[in-house]
């Protein structure tokens, strides 16, 4: 039995079947053939390949993955073009490991496994479907840039990641020498246009060649990064701001003055914490500031679902972050499943009853009563599971529960627990309206998938 979206998944792939599969594009074939085949897929990312791949949409068949032989760079206008199309999406991503701790290899297969817990959280609704599809499939490249300390860190070295680790006076991290000549010498991914140059990091991602970059760090904040996004920004319409870019989206760090012509992420690969604790920090540039004012359709949709419009219940704040800025301190307590009592920021209580929430966000589950408490064991309702549905009394969302229970199977698979929320960021990945979702937009129209949106 097949719900609404395989069926149509199912009809775009045998639609696909009968297309040609000989127009390649030769900037494809470039990115693909790097530095002795350093930047090549492995052996078995190759073999699912969509026929309608390198196709153009005008012959008939045009292609439903992306990167692909006609669209392959961040932000490009053809994605924005062809997102509601779309049924996978498989960005190139180039690891720079600077964890003296462990081998490049061993990196590397890390890299997999989190691009594996990744990919689960794209499976709209899959705690409820067993058969729904991966949307976000990672490639990593099979090139991960050694940036250990050989033979070893120099005596006395007290970090668990390299010196290359560029980081400022004041000993944090910072991004911006990795764009630079010297650190692109380093990653040595030869440019097959210019005899004797070596591609820096804005190169690879302006040509295609990567769409994200995940960094092997073994250092806490501040010295370790968590997730920088340098984002491109858009009107009302969607129509791209010539020239302008939102520096913060990440949500953290902020990364300005570099010359990128397309949106770039850096992310953390933690090789000393549990997968869903990278999971955590993948969604912090979904509900970033930067990023919902640089995509107005998502400023317009996901602000309810990360509860972030809390002032439609008359509280003076928008959303939790306002008022539990310490891990560990109470600051919302839920009398009932469907009420919600603290103190503002200024010292007045305030009650919220009928607490007909989204769901949650990166650092509050729809239960916690601080910010990172993600094992309180109480029931709470939610919208988590028919956000944007409608689907209820009056047009509403149906309302449903949330508790521990209900991601206790995703933490046991993944880690996490206690740590970094476990299950629960794997959860609410899956609710996020995704492909083929049935949830209706700001607009009245039905939904866009939000995750082509991570590269716009």
């Amino acid at each position: 039995r097949f719900s609404p979206h395989h069926l149509s998944t199912l009809a775009l792939l045998a639609f696909a079947a009968g297309c040609p599969r000989d127009v390649v594009d030769a900037l494809g074939r470039a990115r693909d053939a790097n530095a002795s085949g350093d930047a090549l897929r492995d052996a078995g990312e190759t073999g699912d390949r969509d026929p309608c791949l390198g196709v153009p949409a005008d012959a008939g068949c045009g292609p439903v993955t992306w990167p692909n032989e006609i669209s392959f760079t961040n932000s490009d206008a053809w994605l924005r073009q062809h997102h509601d199309s779309l049924i996978s999406m498989k960005p190139r991503v180039l690891v720079l490991d600077f964890y003296n701790g462990d081998t490049v290899a061993n990196i590397r297969a890390l890299a997999l496994n989190q691009a594996n817990a990744l990919a689960e959280s794209s499976r709209y609704h899959g705690y409820s479907d067993a058969a729904a599809p991966v949307f976000m499939t990672y490639e990593i490249m099979t090139k991960v840039v050694d940036m250990l300390d050989h033979p070893g860190p120099p005596s006395g070295w007290t970090h668990a990641s390299s010196t290359l680790l560029p980081v400022d006076a004041s000993g944090a991290f910072d991004p911006k020498p990795l764009f630079n000549q010297t650190y692109a010498d380093r990653y040595a991914f030869v440019d097959p246009t210019q005899a004797g140059h070596n591609l820096t990091l804005c190169e690879m991602f302006d040509r295609g060649m990567v769409n994200e970059v995940w960094l092997a760090v073994g250092d806490e904040p501040p010295r370790g990064p968590l997730i920088i996004e340098r984002k491109q920004k858009y009107d009302a319409g969607g129509a791209p701001l010539e020239g302008q870019f939102e520096p913060c989206a990440g949500g953290g760090a902020c990364l300005s003055d570099i010359p990128c012509k397309v949106s770039m992420r850096l992310a953390h690969l933690a090789p000393q914490r549990p997968l869903t604790c990278d999971v955590e920090i993948r969604t912090l540039p979904f509900e970033s500031k930067g990023t919902l004012l640089a995509v107005p359709y998502l400023g317009a949709n996901a602000s309810e679902f990360f509860n972030f419009d809390l002032r439609k219940f008359g509280v003076s704040f928008d959303s939790w972050y306002d008022i539990c800025d310490t891990a560990g301190t109470p600051c919302i307590m839920y009398p009932t499943p469907t009420s919600a009592t603290g103190v503002d920021m200024a010292g007045t209580p305030w009650t919220i009853n009928s607490f007909i929430q989204g769901c949650g966000s990166a650092r509050f589950p729809p239960n916690a009563r601080s910010r990172n408490n993600f094992s309180n064991a109480a029931t709470v309702q939610s919208r988590c599971e028919h956000f944007g549905m409608k689907d209820g009394s009056g047009g509403a969302d149906t309302p449903d529960t949330y508790s521990l229970e209900k991601v206790s199977a995703y933490t046991t698979r993944f880690g996490g627990g206690n740590d970094c929320g476990g299950g629960w960021h794997i959860y609410m990945r899956q609710s996020f309206p995704g492909l083929e979702n049935r949830a209706t937009g700001a607009d009245g129209k039905p939904m866009k998938n939000w995750w082509p949106f991570q590269y716009y």
